[in-house]
């Protein structure tokens, strides 16, 4: 029979949102970050060979200065990422906050950069209301996994900061290519 011969799910999202959500019990929550994606599961030489921490430290200082008035495509995020256009994506919620989607770059890369983030620095935001960002991306993107490199943080510590960062996730749906297993109804991705 062929579901008999179907092989396991290889777990691809077609990713049509994200969410980013701070603490509210916190020492040091991120502020700026880069969300990659993945086209294959990351592994942890993904993180160990320094490539995304070199990439993530040469792009901090532009998505740091980012924020509710950086324009629709800012000149500075494109020469961070060759060959690609940011598109500013609209928080569904009150959040003042900054963030573009990378579209374009090389589309056979195995990681890529998804998307930047930058919530205003703690001296504007009250520290009962610290906000979530929700935003639907421009561009819907096939993904099997994501790293977040966090970039600059708001530091509430006295030198033991512990950098607070509660979720990072898409939205969107499993995609099952013909010839494998469908995507159990509470399979989270």
């Amino acid at each position: 029979s062929s579901t008999a011969s179907a092989r396991p799910h290889p777990a691809t999202a077609i990713a049509t949102g994200i969410t980013i959500r701070r603490a509210m019990s916190f020492t040091c929550p991120a502020r700026c970050g880069i969300i990659y994606g993945f086209r294959r599961p990351p592994r942890v030489s993904d993180i160990s060979d320094g490539r995304l921490k070199d990439l993530a430290a040469a792009a901090a200082p532009t998505i740091c200065e980012l924020g509710p008035l950086s324009g629709e495509s800012p000149n500075a995020l494109k020469d961070c990422f060759e060959d690609t256009k940011p598109v500013r994506l609209t928080p569904r919620n009150a959040c003042a906050c900054a963030c573009y989607q990378i579209v374009g770059g090389d589309q056979d890369a195995e990681v890529f950069p998804l998307a930047v983030f930058c919530f205003r620095s703690r001296e504007d935001w009250d520290l009962e209301n610290i906000p979530d960002m929700r935003a639907t991306l421009a561009v819907p993107v096939a993904i099997q996994g994501m790293v977040v490199a966090v970039v600059e943080t708001d530091d509430h510590s006295d030198g033991e900061a512990n950098v607070d960062l509660e979720y990072v996730g898409i939205e969107g749906y499993a995609y099952v290519p013909p010839g494998h297993e469908p995507v159990p109804p509470d399979h989270r991705l």
